[in-house]
């Protein structure tokens, strides 16, 4: 059996240590703690560590962002098949549907909700 994703029960030092190098490994991961602030505390101190990444390699970090994870290969499937098939009107809704989940990234629970951590960078 093939590990593909990892629940981490605590956010601090060690958890989001573990959370980080899980992702990095291409694994699934949930981080949870006993409350938000802990989780918060955690992502940040992993996003440090994604920008010393970026800029050990020569970059500098401009902006950071949490992104949803959108399988591509189904978004772009199932909007080709309402192109096909549905009314000339349905694929402009079905784009304003997907863009509504770009709300979440508002949530305090981003983080735990499919959404990657994100770095707009600069070459120095």
């Amino acid at each position: 059996m093939k590990v593909q994703k990892v629940l981490v029960a605590g956010a601090g030092q060690m958890g989001a240590g573990i959370a980080q190098v899980s992702a990095e490994a291409g694994l699934d991961v949930v981080m949870i703690d006993v409350a938000e602030e802990f989780i918060a505390k955690g992502m940040a101190g992993i996003e440090k560590q994604l920008a010393r990444a970026v800029e050990k390699v020569g970059f500098r970090v401009l902006e950071r962002a949490s992104v949803m994870h959108v399988p591509r290969v189904l978004a772009v499937a199932l909007a080709r098949a309402i192109e096909r098939h549905g009314a000339p009107e349905s694929g402009s809704r079905y784009l304003e549907w997907l863009m509504r989940f770009e709300k979440l990234a508002d949530w305090p629970t981003r983080h735990v909700t499919g959404y990657f951590t994100a770095v707009l960078a600069e070459k120095r």
